[in-house]
């Protein structure tokens, strides 16, 4: 590694050393999966999560996407527009492709392994979340910088990218604290925990971005939209989509220029990209525990 790179490193990690420090023991409630367990839908069993991690991570199929996982953890950031440490942009497309062909081998040969260690659902989760995460890193913000200067802001493809920003920084500083010896073990396992929020998120953003359709939202005024958690971005979702059916047809009156509406979206379409996406997002909810639990197991 050369002298500007680790200078590149050092820069983002003593900008997020102190924050990611002060959240080691933050308590993070609303998460999907514990709302799920609230409400009765999902019965978390912690100890057979447990279980199937040691058992897959005996695998020589695990352990191989574990070292991709951590090829991509050490790709580093670039600086950007004013010395602001950024992590997209920071592969080109040859690598991109190179990345993307290794993972489609690395998915086929965990599809081999019995459901009961990891189930294909899991498998095609697991993998678009790296897809996720090498797509931002070779293009990042492309399109949606070219919206900016015409849209409003909070497009909800902006806020994954923050999301997928947060996640990188926090692995970074999480490398270098273990690196220099400054936390012990249990610090280290506590520090994992807080990935868990913005794993939720990035599932739950990538859903409604990947299946419905473009639309810009208000932050409430009684809530910072640094304390959104999941749960609340899918609440965002249902309000646009009733939103859209009740008043959001040709503009009709009445409604205060909250969501940007798509004038070649018909009702019918946005109806069945609604359905499409509420299908996505019960599929992340349902196999999110244990999606957790694989990136933490992971990063380890």
């Amino acid at each position: 590694m050369s002298a500007k790179q680790k200078d590149k490193r050092k820069g983002v990690l003593a900008i997020f050393l102190i924050l990611f420090i002060g959240l080691f023991f933050k308590n993070e409630a609303g998460s999907l999966d514990q709302q799920q367990a609230e409400e009765g839908e999902v019965e978390v069993k912690s100890e057979t999560k447990k279980d199937r991690l040691v058992e897959l991570g005996k695998t020589k199929e695990w352990q191989e996407f574990k070292r991709f996982w951590k090829e991509l953890d050490i790709i580093l950031p670039r600086e950007y527009d004013n010395n602001n440490i950024r992590y997209f942009m920071v592969i080109n497309l040859d690598k991109m492709n190179e990345l993307i062909k290794h993972l489609e081998t690395l998915k086929l040969s965990l599809s081999g392994l019995p459901d009961y260690l990891i189930s294909s659902e899991e498998i095609d989760l697991l993998a678009n979340f790296c897809q996720t995460r090498i797509d931002y890193m070779c293009f990042g913000s492309i399109d949606n910088a070219m919206t900016r200067m015409v849209m409003p802001p909070n497009l909800i493809e902006d806020n994954l990218d923050k999301n997928i920003e947060n996640f990188e920084r926090k692995i970074d500083v999480l490398l270098d604290l273990k690196a220099k010896g400054l936390i012990d073990q249990k610090e280290g396992e506590q520090a994992l925990l807080n990935l868990e929020e913005n794993i939720e998120k990035i599932y739950v953003l990538k859903a409604i971005s990947q299946n419905y359709v473009k639309f810009y939202f208000y932050w409430p005024q009684e809530k910072d939209s640094e304390n959104y958690k999941a749960s609340d971005y899918v609440g965002l979702f249902e309000e646009y989509y009733n939103n859209y059916k009740i008043k959001g047809r040709n503009h009709k009156e009445g409604l205060k220029e909250p969501y940007y509406y798509d004038n070649y979206t018909s009702e019918e379409d946005i109806t069945l990209k609604y359905e499409t996406t509420k299908k996505a997002i019960k599929e992340v909810k349902k196999n999110l525990p244990f999606l957790k639990a694989l990136v933490i197991d992971m990063e380890r």
